[in-house]
């Protein structure tokens, strides 16, 4: 297995790429209008509308119910709709990198993997309370998409009162998402600067992808079965994003699906068309293989995730995603002649 890149809050690493070095022409001149735009529309702008649909679907199904004898099932299968248009959003957010203003917006919606608190422990016992839940839910963190998942699946079964206190508490965590998912909603409809910006916006797009990668191999994945330095050889089940919902695996699949939007597209918009370009396409191509070799091996480990941390299949799961984090740094990076920008304040 390839050694995991180090990632350096706030380091900017400005590489100088070999494959390019003496071209002739420069990246700018290459990447064509009609790439930066298609990949903004189908991907950028229609995964977070679809994220927005996908709230406001949940949102008036939370109106509708009875909330004393709620229909979980169907608020159930709307979550799930609602967290996997939220993972591609975030997979591949770059608002924050454009204006600013959008940078913290992914933290307020998505607690995953942020502080040592447990989001579980403090909505339950906000949930269980007399207090109103304007003031129980106080904290940004109990009112994202974690603390909406807390609600909406509890592990067993709830009196009517507290079930009541579920589908409210429910009701203001998605009041408070769909202030930040709809803001970056309409910054991605009415910002233009990412089709303007040739070889800068490109870089962002893969940058995305290598902080991606490692996010999916090191925390999504290596971290619940003690494949990192971190955790060294325990098991650590808690770090499984989305387990009430039974989503460790699905959410892994999306992202990983928007990557390939990224690198390789029906429409030939995508970094094939880059590399060829450049007569690099054998480092795409190469790229894209790693992809499909890590989804073949994600497919190949059955569900639940929580079941399978100690087998084979999983571990190897595991090694083709710190295969493909490497693959994405060093040969989109050198490839391209892209600068690696590393941050920490991302969203995820």
């Amino acid at each position: 297995m390839l050694k995991a890149i180090v990632r350096l809050p706030l380091l900017a690493l400005f590489l100088t790429g070999t494959s390019l070095a003496d071209a002739p022409t420069t990246l700018e001149t290459k990447i064509k209008p009609a790439l930066l735009q298609h990949l903004y529309d189908q991907v950028l702008v229609a995964d977070s509308q679809a994220a927005i649909n996908s709230l406001q679907k949940l949102q008036q199904q939370l109106a509708s119910q009875n909330i004393s004898h709620p229909d979980w099932s169907l608020l159930q299968d709307s979550y799930r709709d609602l967290a996997l248009h939220w993972k591609a959003v975030e997979a591949m957010y770059i608002a924050g990198y454009l204006n600013g203003d959008y940078l913290d917006h992914p933290r307020y919606i998505d607690y995953y993997h942020q502080g040592n608190e447990s989001i579980y422990d403090q909505v339950s016992k906000a949930l269980a309370s007399d207090i109103t839940l304007n003031k129980a839910l106080f904290k940004h963190s109990n009112k994202g998409i974690n603390a909406l998942e807390v609600m909406l699946f509890p592990n067993q079964p709830i009196s009517a009162h507290l079930a009541a206190r579920h589908i409210q508490g429910a009701q203001l965590a998605s009041q408070t998402m769909a202030i930040w998912l709809g803001e970056i909603a309409v910054f991605y409809d009415t910002d233009q600067s990412f089709m303007t910006g040739g070889k800068a916006s490109l870089s962002l797009l893969v940058n995305r992808l290598i902080d991606s990668s490692y996010k999916l191999a090191y925390w999504r994945v290596g971290e619940a079965a003690g494949l990192t330095p971190k955790t060294k050889g325990v098991l650590h089940p808690q770090s499984l994003e989305f387990q009430h919902a039974k989503l460790s695996k699905a959410a892994v699949t999306r992202i990983l699906e928007t990557h390939q939007k990224i690198v390789r597209n029906p429409a030939a918009q995508d970094l094939m068309t880059v590399g060829k370009a450049f007569g690099v396409e054998e480092d795409i191509a190469f790229l894209q293989a790693r992809l499909n070799a890590t989804m073949v091996a994600l497919q190949a480990v059955p569900e639940p995730f929580a079941d399978q941390l100690t087998s084979d299949t999983y571990k190897t799961l595991f090694n083709e995603l710190a295969m493909l984090q490497n693959a994405y740094y060093f040969m989109l990076i050198n490839s391209l002649n892209l600068e690696a920008r590393i941050l920490d304040a991302d969203g995820d």
